[in-house]
């Protein structure tokens, strides 16, 4: 299969809070990373705005529909980046000596290739940090853990501007806290796509600006930058792991 692929970087200008729908309505915890559907949606929002139409138009403009929703552009998860490198999820197969949990150079096992061995004692638990960049010529894996922010707010009466004592709810809001930045990638299946050449330059431009992501957008929460977009492959297969993965 031909790709199209861009690498991009994300900075979280303010804490973003990008959850599931489900859940306690007083409380949001964010995902420990930003959903591709969740940067598709930046990415449509800008769009729109340069093209000066509204959502319920969107359908009709052939471009967004082949780019947005027509299956050949596949919009990845922006994980954390390490400056060099875009990480990628921990394998849940991975096991570490739950005494060496605090080490800064503990030793990984990983279960998928250990045989049973009835006499191990060693107090195996899963590796706590959610992402690892891979070092494949020096066999190491570093693990990175997203920093979060715990907030409070009470919602303030609108006439008083101030919470009152028979009205209002109090929040707490678990985000990705501000200045992280993540990596993605989009792919475009260019065997599928005619139009692979003319939606990367697009996508290129619309990756060059501050938007929005994620929700209580008007409570000091959302404001992200793209960065750094650039097509990196146009080859048979992409990577997720290996030299296409550097930025």
């Amino acid at each position: 299969m031909k790709t199209q692929v861009i690498t991009y970087q994300i900075t979280l200008l303010e804490p973003a809070l990008v959850t599931a729908l489900d859940g306690d309505s007083n409380s949001a915890v964010a995902y420990p990373y930003l959903p591709g559907s969740v940067l598709r949606g930046a990415l449509i929002a800008s769009y729109l705005a340069d093209k000066g139409t509204l959502a319920d138009q969107l359908l009709d403009d052939g471009d967004a529909t082949r780019m947005f929703f027509g299956g050949s552009v596949c919009y990845l998860n922006g994980y954390p980046w390490d400056g060099r490198f875009r990480s990628l999820p921990t394998p849940r197969s991975w096991q570490q000596d739950k005494r060496e949990a605090s080490a800064e150079d503990m030793s990984v096992s990983d279960f998928i290739l250990r045989t049973d061995d009835p006499d191990d004692e060693t107090p195996w638990v899963g590796v706590e940090q959610p992402f690892t960049v891979l070092d494949l010529a020096e066999r190491r894996a570093a693990l990175m853990k997203p920093i979060r922010q715990v907030a409070v707010h009470t919602q303030r009466d609108p006439v008083y501007g101030r919470p009152r004592s028979n009205e209002g709810q109090i929040y707490r809001y678990d985000a990705l806290a501000a200045g992280q930045v993540f990596s993605a990638a989009i792919v475009i299946n260019a065997d599928a796509n005619p139009q692979a050449a003319g939606d990367s330059k697009l996508l290129l431009h619309l990756l060059d600006r501050e938007t929005a992501i994620g929700g209580s957008r008007t409570g000091g929460y959302g404001r992200v930058k793209f960065t750094g977009a650039r097509l990196v492959d146009n080859s048979d297969r992409w990577r997720e792991i290996g030299r296409h993965n550097i930025d």
